[in-house]
């Protein structure tokens, strides 16, 4: 039998929505992956909802890592995401040097801000900090708000497509050797935006078009780089599987509309599995 991925998540869990570690084991297991948790907080509800209250696990992960390290854990794909304070960089580097392989994928999400602000329970200094990161990483999936941060620039909320391929190439230079920048808007057409991918490696380009919905769901971030590394693990070609990411997250964001769920519990989970890409 062809053997089940693996994949190490680091990142949050909100007990009230379908984000972060909610999300990445449900779609994971849903696509055929296995995965090994690190919650480096726990949230009372996603950061949308008002009120909500954070516990750092910032302690505890080392701990968490040497034992995994004692069972010689082996992992396919490691993905960083929400990081409760810039302190816990350390962590993820040392899980990349921990578990890392020539054949592990090393995905970084820089969560850290949208709509041209930082998320409210971060400072100046995580942009620093995560961008530290982008050294050891394969694949980066920041948004536009993220991708200018990372690197110093001001943000644009309407930059030119040769702009935003300017950055993918600066990007790429801090380390990633591929990076797909969300929410790029499609200037002139405002019912469209866009998701786009850089490969370094060949120096190409490649964009995906879907329909511009008004309504904000925390988590599409988690969920977009979940499926996209997943849809990776299970050896889809680069761009198809950035094409089916983008297809999934756009199908699942109108069938939560149309159920009437409250936009801050983000994507309905439940509902949408269907809609994912068949493994």
């Amino acid at each position: 039998m062809k053997q089940i991925p693996r994949l190490l998540a680091i990142t949050d869990l909100s007990g009230h929505s379908s984000t972060s570690l909610q999300a990445v084991i449900s779609l994971a297991a849903a696509l055929g992956v296995k995965v090994t948790a690190l919650p480096t907080a726990v949230l009372s509800s996603n950061t949308e909802q008002p009120n909500f209250r954070i516990a750092d696990l910032s302690d505890y992960l080392q701990d968490f890592l040497n034992q995994w390290k004692e069972l010689n854990l082996k992992f396919d794909a490691i993905l960083s995401g929400f990081l409760s304070s810039e302190s816990q960089t350390s962590a993820v580097q040392q899980a990349i040097s921990d578990f890392h392989s020539p054949q592990t994928l090393t995905v970084i999400d820089p969560v850290m801000a949208d709509q041209g602000e930082l998320y409210p329970c971060f400072e100046q200094n995580i942009v620093t900090s995560l961008r530290s990161l982008l050294k050891d990483a394969d694949l980066i999936t920041p948004n536009l708000t993220e991708a200018a941060f990372l690197l110093n620039l001001s943000y644009d909320s309407k930059p030119s497509l040769k702009q935003v391929k300017t950055w993918c190439r600066e990007l790429a230079k801090l380390g990633p050797k591929k990076v797909v920048i969300t929410d790029v808007p499609v200037l002139n057409k405002p019912k469209l935006t866009s998701v786009l991918a850089y490969d370094s490696a060949n120096d190409v380009f490649h964009r995906t078009l879907c329909r511009y919905l008004t309504v904000n769901f925390p988590g599409t971030g988690d969920i977009f780089t979940c499926v996209l590394t997943c849809l990776l693990l299970q050896g889809k070609e680069f761009f198809f599987a950035i094409d089916q990411t983008v297809l999934f997250i756009n199908n699942a964001m109108r069938l939560t509309i149309k159920m009437g769920t409250p936009a801050a519990e983000g994507i309905c989970l439940p509902a949408v599995l269907k809609y994912l890409p068949q493994v």
